[in-house]
């Protein structure tokens, strides 16, 4: 009865509040979340009829309550569903995302469907919200607010290359190397995609020669690497003269042995370049690794 005579009296000044405010406050007071929400239910349904942009906002904040009373109550459906009316009414709240994000990462939302399909969304949202606070001019708080956000987008869908390359990028904007560092090595252990992979280990390369030096690094990149580009390829020639340098000369011949195989199997590798491949692995063999009767076996 007396939340008739509420919605009678917001009807007639749907401009005032303060009355279902007040009843609001006094009924979560009392820990009636069943009450409180049938108050806010009491102003949405109000407002149904009010288009304006102006009332979109408040309508969103309505929804994100309610959403908030039903995580309370555990009912994530009904929280889903008023979370995904407040982000088409208020696209631009960033707590909207946040929550609608941590719902769909629940455990057992919508195990009915195709789980991960849920989980990639969350991912999303939580780069859509990271991305927004890294752009935030707040400095201070909302960057690195905006990081924690990429990380749990990763850690919900560790395989979202979108979430990777955002959680990258910001690291790299704020020159957290160390942590860019164990995110690329953890991207090459799940990426499966051949081209993908090899664009991950080129930025580990780049890494380790700039912002985070690191030789025996870029030699063991440099080393997965070449498995990926076409023999004689900028990062073949880098993985050369490193391990000439080193005087790795196992190491060394069994890069030049791969890469004269591959050559061989190419019908148009010109006979010239595949002598010339050969006669240099033949002198390693020969001069640095006291193989005589390798070399000799090569240059039959």
């Amino acid at each position: 009865r007396a939340l008739w005579h509420f919605q009678q009296a917001w009807k007639l000044e749907p401009h005032r509040s303060e009355a279902l405010e007040a009843a609001r406050e006094l009924y979560h007071s009392l820990g009636d979340d069943a009450m409180v929400a049938k108050l806010f239910q009491a102003e949405l349904d109000v407002l149904a009829g009010d288009k304006s942009q102006a009332q979109a906002a408040r309508k969103a904040h309505i929804r994100l309550e309610l959403a908030k009373l039903a995580l309370r109550g555990k009912d994530l459906e009904a929280a889903a569903g008023h979370l995904e009316e407040a982000a088409r009414l208020d696209p631009a709240s960033l707590e909207v995302a946040e929550k609608l994000a941590e719902v769909y990462a629940m455990p057992g939302f919508r195990s009915d469907a195709a789980d991960g399909r849920w989980r990639h969304k969350a991912s999303e949202l939580f780069v859509e919200v990271g991305r927004r606070r890294m752009a935030s001019r707040d400095e201070s708080t909302d960057r690195a607010s905006g990081i924690n956000y990429l990380r749990r987008a990763i850690g919900i869908d560790p395989y979202s290359k979108g979430s990777s390359v955002a959680l990258e990028e910001a690291l790299s904007e704020t020159s957290q190397w160390q942590e860019l560092d164990r995110t690329l090595r953890h991207r090459t252990n799940v990426v499966q995609d051949p081209a993908e992979r090899a664009e991950v280990l080129r930025r580990r390369a780049a890494l380790y020669r700039n912002q985070l030096p690191d030789r025996d690094g870029l030699i063991e990149v440099l080393g997965q690497l070449v498995a990926y580009e076409a023999p004689g390829s900028k990062a073949a020639r880098e993985l050369r003269e490193l391990l000439r340098e080193d005087q790795a000369w196992d190491a060394l011949s069994r890069l030049m042995e791969s890469e004269i195989n591959a050559l061989g199997q190419d019908p148009e590798t010109p006979a010239s370049v595949l002598v010339d491949e050969i006669l240099e692995l033949a002198t390693v063999a020969r001069e640095h690794m006291g193989d005589r009767d390798r070399a000799a076996e090569l240059l039959r």
